[in-house]
């Protein structure tokens, strides 16, 4: 654990730093880090290796490498269906998927589900925004009756971006 938090650690002073090449390759190393201890079993309590993966999920989407971060927050939302931070599960499994063309549905699912988890969570606004302009997009190719619906899953969420954001 303590090899971990050191590797962790090492990366917020970078960050502090402002050096692009220096954090990437710091993260790089954080991931490997990861990866190694996730592995290992009876290292982690059940909420250490819960934290870690999603820290994992973090690191990987923050590198653009969605997939990995796709598959690190499906295991985080499948073997941790209660925990106090299932909606940043959602909400990165959504942003995942807004990084990727035509995934637009798939990210309306899972944002709405981090939106139902915390609906007061600090990105709301943003994902109420991005949910927005994600139901009118969808509404393109659709007929009439299911072009409405998504018109009022649109509007819904634009009503709470001006809501949200006084």
């Amino acid at each position: 654990r303590y090899f971990l938090d050191s590797s962790l650690s090492s990366l917020e002073r970078e960050k502090q730093n402002y050096d692009k090449e220096k954090i990437f390759a710091k993260r790089e190393q954080s991931i490997v880090d990861l990866e190694k201890i996730l592995e290992q079993k009876g290292v982690l309590l059940d909420e250490e290796k819960a934290t870690f993966l999603l820290v994992l999920g973090r690191l990987y989407y923050e590198q653009n490498l969605y997939p990995q971060s796709l598959e690190a927050m499906g295991f985080f939302i499948k073997d941790n269906p209660k925990h106090k931070d299932l909606y940043q599960a959602y909400f990165l499994t959504s942003l995942c998927y807004l990084k990727q063309e035509n995934q637009l549905e798939a990210f309306a699912f899972n944002a709405e589900q981090a939106l139902i988890l915390n609906p007061q969570m600090v990105e709301a606004v943003k994902l109420h925004y991005n949910l927005c302009n994600s139901y009118l997009k969808l509404c393109v190719d659709l007929y009439d009756s299911e072009k409405k619906r998504y018109q009022d899953f649109a509007a819904l969420h634009l009503y709470e971006v001006l809501v949200l954001d006084d």
